[in-house]
Parts: structure tokens; sequence; C-alpha cells
């Protein structure tokens, strides 16, 4: 029964981040514009997530040590990568967008072997080596995506992905002991709000929600409380099962991805995309860490 319950939540939380590729499109489709709808996603994630741990703690614990990591993961864990999420919202499928992200587990294995955190794996340089070649089948086929032009944007996509492989680096090296992962996601998407905001009002994007709430204003909440929800349940999943079973997640939201667009949008994808979806899960595979590698994950859940 509680493998069973395990399961369900991990398919449930793999279905429900899934939906946030989609809820991007829905809101750029819908006259929403990269900044003003990176700041009100972080700063409606920011609040739900504030509200949980003013409910579990009492206050949010964030001291002035802790500024500078919050600084940066706001940078590149919040404003960078939806900003560059939200400019190829408007150009590429769901589906797409949800299949970039299954390139962060590698990205951080090159990154984190380059500054010698990791050691020389044979099989995970394997696993690198055929995501290079997923990445590949993607943009080099005439006939894998609609529009040729559409290859630009799968790499503007990839660089958020690489933006999200920095992040976590930053949080395998500069993580402290005397806060927790929610605390500090609360924190990142507070100083993600702060970053973007100068940025929409400088470029003359529409920031103030309508009332009554249309479909863009809808689609943000949405992927605000998406965020904060999807993350607070994988916290809870890593806390029921160890972060090895919780790892599972990233395979079920890249395919959860592709079907909301299948189902939202009526996306259609190419062999290609299909091949190079295979062989990116394939890949994760092989470059997923190891089962000694996920201490500190184990003891930061405690933190929360």
């Amino acid at each position: 029964m509680e493998e069973a319950i395990n399961f369900l939540i991990l398919i449930f939380l793999g279905i429900t981040w899934g939906l946030s590729f989609s809820l991007m499109k829905i809101a750029v489709q819908n006259g929403g514009e990269p900044f003003g709808i990176a700041f009100w996603q972080a700063l409606s994630c920011s609040i739900v997530l504030y509200a949980y741990i003013k409910m579990k703690h009492g206050k949010l614990g964030i001291k002035k040590s802790h500024i500078q990591l919050i600084t940066l993961l706001g940078i590149f864990g919040s404003a960078l990568p939806n900003v560059l999420f939200y400019l190829s919202a408007d150009k590429l499928a769901a589906g797409l967008l949800a299949i970039s992200v299954s390139f962060i587990p590698l990205l951080t294995y090159i990154f984190a072997f380059a500054l010698k955190i990791e050691l020389f794996s044979f099989r995970r340089v394997i696993g690198v080596l055929i995501g290079s070649i997923a990445l590949n089948l993607l943009i080099i086929p005439e006939n894998s995506m609609p529009q040729k032009s559409d290859v630009f944007w799968v790499l503007i996509a990839c660089v958020a992905a690489v933006s999200y492989a920095i992040e976590n680096l930053l949080i395998d090296l500069k993580m402290p002991d005397d806060i927790g992962p929610v605390r500090i996601a609360c924190g990142m998407n507070v100083m993600g709000a702060i970053l973007v905001l100068p940025f929409a009002l400088m470029s003359n994007e529409k920031i103030l929600p309508q009332f009554p709430p249309t479909s863009l204003e809808l689609s943000i909440l949405g992927l605000g409380f998406i965020n904060a929800i999807a993350y607070s349940t994988f916290i809870f999943l890593i806390q029921r099962t160890g972060p090895v079973f919780a790892s599972q997640t990233g395979y079920i939201v890249t395919l959860a991805g592709i079907i909301w667009g299948m189902l939202l949008f009526n996306e259609t994808h190419s062999t290609w995309v299909w091949a190079s979806l295979l062989l990116i899960i394939f890949g994760v595979i092989l470059v997923s860490p190891r089962k000694q590698h996920q201490l500190k994950q184990d003891n930061l859940i405690h933190k929360q």
C-alpha cells in the first residue's frame, strides 16, 4: 500500500509540474510578455511558499549571510531561466520546452566535472555524449521541427537549462546548514521578482493584472501555484521515499509536458523529436548520481 501511494504521489507531481510548460504557452499567447510573466510567477510562487513557512515555522528564517546565495539563485534559478523560457514559449511547442528541461542533469554533470566537484565516470560521460546526440537530433534534421527558425529558440530554451544547472551547483556548493530548501526557494523567488521588475518597467511591458482576470492572469497564477505546490510535494516525496526514488520525477515531468501540449494545443512531433526524447532519458539514467552522493539532500529535508 505504501509503495502504491508513493507512485501515486510521483505521478501526481510529474503531471502537475509538466502542465507548467503549457501554461507558459497560454500566458504568452494571451498577451503576456516575458519580463511581466516572470515577475508575477516568481511573486505568486513566493507568496504561496511564504504562507507555508509562516504556518509551519512562524518566521521566514532568512539571515544576512544567506542573501548572497539567494541573489545568485534568484538570477540562475528564477529570473534568467524564466525569461528565456517565456521568450521561447511564443515560438516553440510546449512539448519541446519540456524536452529542453531534460538536459539539466547532463549539463550539471559537465559543469561539476569541470569544477572538479565530480570525479570522472565512464558511465556518466557516455550519458553526456548520448545527450549531445539527442540535442543534435532535435536541431540538425530538416524535418525535425515545423520551422527551421525553431532551432534558435530550442537553443535559447537550452540556455535556460544551463542556468538551472548552475543553480544546482550553487545549491550543492553553497547551501548553508542553517536553512532548508523551501525557505531558500521562497527567498530566491522574491529575489527573482525584484530582479525582473526593473526590466519589465524599462521595456514598457504590461505588468498590472486585469480584473476580472483573463486567461493571462489565470495562467500566471496557475504557474505560481504549480511551482510552489510541486516543489513542496517534491520535498514531501523525498521525506517519504528518499532522493533516489524522487529523482524519477524528471522523466514524468518531461513526458507529461509533451502529453499536455498534445492535449491542449494538438501538438504533434516528428520521429526525430521522439528519438531525441528516448536518448535523453537514457542519457539521464546513465548520468544520474550514485546513492552515496544523495546524503546531503537527505540532511536538507529536515530544515524546510
